[in-house]
């Protein structure tokens, strides 16, 4: 029976095609390669265990069975399956399960699935509890994960004992393994060989590493197209030793690891395999609702970590309650009374119900709506250097701002940029402005909005991006998107796109998205009573960044957003953030903030990046000795970080002519960058367009405005804390007879005509210095 896979072994001597793991730069390209790596460890719902699975007895009936639930896999977007072989089947009936296992991957490849393969599992039991299972109807215990009465799971003190405690039997594995892998080295329908599940558990170490060591020497030996990888499961960076683990660790092309842990532990899990190996990282087992391990938080972080993510289990078996019961091993800590903050009401695994119907269908939605986008980045041109599933996968090569050079390369590129802060008159607010609802009326009013703004001589426009729409309407807000770019530039603008904004009321007063008429307060600035603007100064504004679900989609969304476009003329640059540190989110915004910057610096776009600095230092810092509120150091401390992110400055500036002035002068002398105000205009508080814009001009600082065409948004009016200032008796200084922002009347007239024929002649100023040549910067370095 072993004759074949002895001459195998010998002649394997003489094909030595490496000695060591690929080296990082392969692995890494090898994985940029691949889509978004998403799936589930699959046994089929009518197997008792791997040896059903694989055996003769029954397998057709089973096979139909991995036909069908492979095909829901593959309607819920999974692209990977991984499959746990029996070394028992292979020693009883080596030739049948041979053609069984290639009618599998055939199985797989029509679904388009493809199969990490486990060549051997260390999940050990006791040594009373080992046996060599025999062919034929396997035993059934309806007692706890993996029908066993005694299984692996159970977190006492036994060592394991299995076949590599048997050294025949282990070198009759090696032979298995060699046999696979050669038949199937150059196989696509093979992901990656996961050479030894869970090394060394159960105390099993000591017995595993050796033996470990001989499958990979066998796999460099062979040397496969795919990566062979062995599991890390919990030891490494956790104060533990285990051989075999250590080996793993080692001697991986790729990181496969397992995590049944909550959020907060999967992120710190992900950061500490990525410093320290700096090699692609695949979940190969996760997901274990009792312990908070759930697809809601984690899936997404997979996702835009571009994390491989295998969870386990996808249909509940119709024989036995197999993965959905817990461990024994939570049961114990629960019969000690401890493990109270365990679920056990929750499966612990698998996706779908024997009926193929979802166990949460909510769950299931999330799964297929990233996987979507998943699919929707792999279909995008991939840019150089980059992984074609659109998130560069590779330690990014940029890893902080542009230098100032390149900035000021990127600036002197451009025309003078002017424009406005923008949304169309007849929205509310910015959800009104993405929304479906009325969308073929609004951008009937966009085309004649911008149409006015071209004729007046602007070149950008800056937006807010909701989230709210994105995640509720997603298909359509991103056809809307490519609609208002599109309008944008038939009317030769650029946008300049928002996308975290700390501009926000307190939590009792926040509304998730609903769709359909927004409501306005006729009076007030933004169309609000009680707005941010003032209304409630000692409140923390509240954003979907407090809630952590949220939080990852508003991530996906600006990874899908910058990645799709990263490299369109018709974007002007990304604004980041917008006032990082407003209504009392100091604190809270600071960890965000880096994160958004540190994603955006993986995708690299072509155009630059920044985050507002805004008020109080401008992120430039107090004196040493000056008596700073906290309030006031948090927001500080929030700006600083924002300049010390940004390619270029963003900042806003609503004060009169002299302080922007002395503002320009700061700025310039303390960041050393481009500078763009991308907020100002407070006629009521002395900031004129007859001072200002012709300083923006000489300066040739770039300019938004807040607002174009008056509307119900209502920016007009004053901040709701001017007013309440005036009720105090102080804010004599303001001239309440003006309009606070805006250029035009609804009637598309302007406010003041003096003005608009100021701009006209600036901006037509600036044309000409572009056709004659020359630069938009004044300020080189």
């Amino acid at each position: 029976m072993f004759c074949l896979a002895g001459a195998l072994l010998g002649a394997s001597a003489a094909q030595a095609a490496r000695t060591g793991p690929w080296p990082k730069e392969k692995a890494w390209a090898w994985y940029n390669a691949q889509p978004w790596i998403r799936g589930v460890n699959f046994v089929p719902s009518d197997c008792v265990n791997f040896v059903d699975q694989w055996q003769a007895y029954g397998f057709e009936e089973r096979l139909a069975t991995a036909d069908r639930e492979l095909a829901l896999a593959s309607e819920t977007g999974f692209n990977a399956v991984r499959l746990f072989l029996s070394y028992e089947v292979w020693l009883y009936e080596r030739e049948g399960f041979l053609k069984r296992f290639d009618r599998y991957l055939d199985v797989c490849a029509r679904h388009g699935i493809r199969a990490i393969v486990v060549l051997f599992n260390d999940c050990a039991p006791s040594k009373e509890n080992f046996f060599l299972k025999r062919m034929g109807d396997q035993l059934t215990v309806y007692k706890g994960l993996g029908v066993r009465a005694r299984s692996p799971h159970t977190g006492g003190p036994d060592v394991g004992f299995n076949i590599l405690d048997i050294p025949e039997h282990a070198e009759k594995l090696c032979a298995m393994a060699e046999e696979l892998m050669r038949l199937h080295a150059h196989d696509k329908r093979i992901l990656f060989w996961n050479v030894m599940n869970e090394p060394g558990y159960n105390s099993h170490g000591k017995v595993a590493a050796p033996w470990l060591r001989r499958l990979f020497e066998i796999g460099w030996k062979v040397d496969p197209d795919q990566p062979l990888a062995a599991d890390l499961f919990g030891t490494l960076g956790r104060g533990k030793s285990n051989l075999a683990e250590n080996v793993a660790a080692v001697r991986s092309d790729i990181v496969s690891y397992h995590c049944y842990r909550d959020f907060a532990f999967q992120v710190q899990r992900i950061d500490y395999l990525r410093r320290r190996f700096g090699r692609p990282l695949v979940n190969t087992e996760w997901m274990n609702r009792i312990t908070d391990n759930r697809f809601a938080e984690c899936y997404p972080l997979f996702y835009l970590e571009r994390v491989g993510a295998v969870s386990w289990g996808l249909v509940r078996s119709r024989r036995h309650p197999s993965s959905s019961e817990p461990w024994p091993s939570l049961w114990t800590r629960y019969e000690k009374g401890e493990g109270h903050d365990l679920d056990f009401t929750q499966w612990m695994h698998d996706i779908f119900r024997p009926s193929l119907r979802p166990y949460d269908p909510r769950e299931t939605d999330l799964i297929r709506r990233f996987n979507k986008l998943a699919d929707e980045d792999g279909q995008a041109p991939a840019p150089a250097g980059r992984a074609p599933h659109g998130r560069a996968s590779v330690p990014a090569s940029r890893t902080g701002p542009w230098p100032k050079e390149k900035a000021w390369a990127w600036y002197n590129a451009q025309p003078w940029m002017r424009g406005c802060n923008y949304m169309p008159a007849s929205a509310a607010n910015f959800t009104d402005m993405w929304q479906e609802y009325g969308s073929e009326a609004r951008f009937a009013e966009m085309d004649r909005e911008f149409a006015l703004a071209e004729k007046t001589g602007f070149n950008v426009v800056r937006f807010l991006i909701s989230p709210g729409v994105w995640m509720a309407e997603h298909d359509g807000f991103m056809a809307r998107f490519e609609r208002c770019l599109a309008l944008l530039d038939k009317h030769k603008m650029r946008a300049i796109v928002m996308l975290g904004n700390d501009c926000s009321g307190p939590k009792e007063r926040w509304k998730p998205f609903e769709p359909g008429p927004q409501h306005t307060d006729w009076g007030y600035h933004g169309g609000k009573k009680v707005s941010e603007h003032g209304s409630q100064p000692d409140a923390v504004g509240y954003t979907i960044l407090d809630d952590p679900e949220q939080n990852l989609k508003f991530y996906a969304m600006c990874e899908e957003l910058v990645t799709k476009y990263r490299a369109d003329p018709r974007i002007a640059f990304w604004n980041l953030w917008n006032e990082p540190g407003n209504n009392n989110r100091g604190r809270l915004t600071l960890p965000h903030l880096r994160r958004l910057f540190e994603i955006c610096w993986k995708i690299n776009p072509v155009q630059p990046l920044a985050a507002d600095v805004w008020c109080d230092r401008f992120g430039m810092g107090f004196p040493p000795d000056a008596k700073v509120s906290q309030q006031r150091a948090d927001r500080e401390a929030a700006q600083k970080l924002a300049g010390e992110l940004s390619d270029i400055v963003s900042y806003h500036c609503y004060e009169p002519y002299e302080r922007q002035v002395t503002l320009i002068r700061d700025l310039r002398r303390f960041y050393g960058r481009p500078l763009v105000n991308t907020e100002w205009l407070a006629r009521i508080r002395g900031c004129n367009v007859a001072d200002c814009y012709p300083l923006f001009y000489i300066e040739k600082i770039g300019a938004l405005n807040w607002g174009l065409v008056a509307g119900r948004f209502q920016s007009y009016e004053p901040w709701e804390g001017m007013w309440k200032e005036i009720e105090r008796g102080g804010g004599r200084q303001y001239d309440m007879t003006k309009w606070f922002h805006d250029l035009f009347r609804p009637s598309h007239r302007p406010y003041d005509p003096k003005e608009i024929d100021l701009i006209k002649r600036f901006n037509k100023l600036a044309d000409e210095d572009s056709a004659a040549g020359r630069k938009s910067a004044v300020f080189p370095h």
